[in-house]
């Protein structure tokens, strides 16, 4: 059975879990682990920065940016 909008209408989304490290990616298979990997291991970076943070998080809940 699909719902559409208006079904979702004052219902709270989904539980959501922020993702801010580049590794949460692999963990949940939205990113191959190949650019990972690059990212952590070839330039050092393990932690989003807040823009990345907030935008990826945004664009993983299916809303608008």
């Amino acid at each position: 059975m699909r719902h559409s909008d208006e079904d979702r209408v004052g219902k709270a989304p989904p539980q959501f879990r922020e993702i801010n490290k580049f590794q949460q990616l692999i963990e949940h298979d939205m990113v191959h682990p190949n650019v990972v990997e690059e990212i952590t291991r070839g330039m050092g970076h393990h932690t989003m920065t807040e823009v990345q943070t907030l935008t990826i998080n945004q664009g993983l809940q299916g809303t608008d940016m």
